[in-house]
């Protein structure tokens, strides 16, 4: 036992990263996306999940979309690559677009009724 400013104290050795009892492997960014260490590197989870997924590291500029908006959510499933930031942010416009179109009633008249159809069959 140690005393600091009065208190007894038992110095541990584990108080930070793997040495301690609630590493849970990682660290989270201000934007919410999951980093880990791989082999002394930071990398984010989600472009560690796809880069093991196709056997080699991504290029920096292909980009990682979580397909739920859930960046938590590293799951294979839920991931989709792109090529460019460019083809990603074409892919957003779109689905932007769509669901713009899907919330004001918008669409075409068949595809809203494909996609009434869709949500009529919907069961939770």
């Amino acid at each position: 036992m140690e005393k600091i400013h009065g208190i007894e104290t038992i110095r541990r050795n584990y108080t930070n990263g793997e040495n301690n009892p609630n590493y849970k492997r990682g660290w989270w960014t201000e934007s919410g996306y999951k980093v880990i260490s791989e082999n002394g590197k930071d990398i984010r989870e989600h472009r560690l999940v796809i880069e093991k997924i196709l056997g080699r590291k991504l290029h920096p500029n292909e980009r990682v979309h979580h397909l739920d908006g859930d960046k938590s959510n590293n799951k294979p499933e839920n991931l989709m690559l792109f090529p460019t930031g460019s083809e990603h942010i074409k892919f957003e416009q779109k689905i932007n677009s769509f669901a713009k179109k899907l919330m004001w009633g918008n669409l075409d008249e068949k595809l809203g009724k494909r996609v009434k159809k869709l949500f009529d069959n919907f069961k939770e």
